[in-house]
């Protein structure tokens, strides 16, 4: 499932993700806001309707796999209530990307 935000008729300046990755488990593969827009609450409003995505596909929790360094966007995951969990069962990263990301659910 993607989500698009757009500025205007035709410019794209958000995306979100969200993958199914077991019939209970949703993965948010993409959230990306453009930098002219960022601190406008669009960045929220794309994850938000992840959430309810996820949830209306019967997930008991999306999960997020920011990267350690993205320290701004893991404390807005967590005021969204996410909280840092192990890594998802069945997650697709390769072995090599697992020490770099904090893996992060919301319970649905």
């Amino acid at each position: 499932y993607t989500f698009l935000a757009y500025g205007g008729a035709s410019d794209l300046v958000g995306v979100a993700c969200l993958k199914m990755i077991r019939p209970d488990v949703a993965e948010v593969k993409r959230l990306y806001v453009r930098p002219a827009p960022r601190g406008t609450g669009l960045g929220r409003e794309l994850m938000d309707r992840v959430v309810v995505q996820a949830r209306a596909l019967g997930a008991a929790a999306p999960y997020l796999d920011p990267v350690k360094t993205m320290t701004a966007a893991i404390r807005r995951y967590e005021t969204m209530g996410f909280r840092p969990t192990a890594r998802p069962p069945a997650s697709e990263n390769p072995r090599d990307v697992w020490p770099f990301a904090v893996y992060l659910a919301l319970d649905l």
